[in-house]
């Protein structure tokens, strides 16, 4: 369902922003250009100029962003296990404003994906599945089964888009087979990297850009917000302390480190001048 601009709403998640683990990356991207090639939102990265790849430390994701007459794009891509289950159990809020900082109000920001806690789970429990022992054709046969299937997951799963500080759109939430341009994707390939792509339309981006071409973006990997569950469960063998979550993506095996991976927000913020 489709939730109706609320102010108090809006002035809460922009609050949100400000409980996170910032930093200034170290390399503001303003200097390379995606020639040639148009980019295409679905997920895949064959489309991207390798040259545009950037890597960042704080948030451990390669990154590429570029732009062409009409869009912004952002590319992110993993190939850790703990960082895809923070990308797709938490998603990304990709914030655009003049200031480099949180606060004010003109700002634009997107959060995708958003997906339900079942598929998140059916997700979790597809990364960990390893094909049968056999020969080499059944195991890619299995494992090209795994990958759609995993993919279907998300591609079903991740529908919306949380829009906030776009002047033009009535909606938080919003389809991403919209009607405003706003395009988003996220995929596994064969080596199970995980590619999620974002392209924002420039006439969005009117109010916070400084002399029309220049403006600050912040690129946040959300925790993922379900807290630990501890219960203590009766069993034959006296009184057990179990944790779990909800979703699944954090369970009693995880190790403290890959938890506070998963659970803590990671950001930094950058420079980014038109071309």
């Amino acid at each position: 369902m489709l939730t109706r601009h609320n102010p108090y709403r809006l002035a809460l998640l922009f609050s949100l922003f400000c409980f996170s683990v910032q930093a200034q990356d170290q390399s503001p991207q303003t200097d390379k250009f995606q020639n040639g090639v148009k980019i295409k939102i679905d997920g895949k990265a064959a489309d991207w100029n390798p040259s545009l790849r950037m890597h960042n430390s704080s948030t451990d994701i390669d990154y590429f962003i570029t732009n062409d007459d009409k869009n912004f794009y952002l590319m992110i891509q993993s190939k850790d296990d703990v960082i895809n289950k923070k990308l797709f159990g938490g998603g990304v809020t990709l914030t655009i404003n003049s200031t480099g900082k949180f606060g004010g109000m003109d700002f634009v920001s997107l959060k995708y994906p958003t997906i339900n806690n079942v598929a998140q789970t059916n997700l979790s429990q597809l990364m960990k599945d390893n094909a049968p022992n056999g020969n080499e054709q059944s195991k890619k046969k299995y494992a090209d089964s795994i990958l759609n299937l995993m993919n279907k997951t998300l591609t079903e799963g991740a529908k919306e888009i949380e829009v906030v500080g776009v002047k033009d759109i009535g909606d938080v939430l919003i389809s991403v087979y919209n009607e405003y341009g706003i395009k988003a994707a996220m995929q596994f390939n064969d080596k199970k990297t995980l590619t999620y792509e974002i392209a924002v339309p420039l006439k969005y981006l009117t109010t916070v850009c400084l002399d029309n071409h220049k403006f600050f973006y912040n690129v946040k990997l959300n925790g993922i917000t379900n807290s630990r569950n501890t219960v203590v469960r009766q069993t034959s063998n006296g009184p057990v302390t179990i944790t779990t979550t909800p979703h699944g993506l954090i369970s009693a095996s995880t190790g403290d480190s890959d938890f506070q991976t998963m659970a803590y927000a990671t950001d930094f913020w950058s420079e980014y001048t038109l071309k």
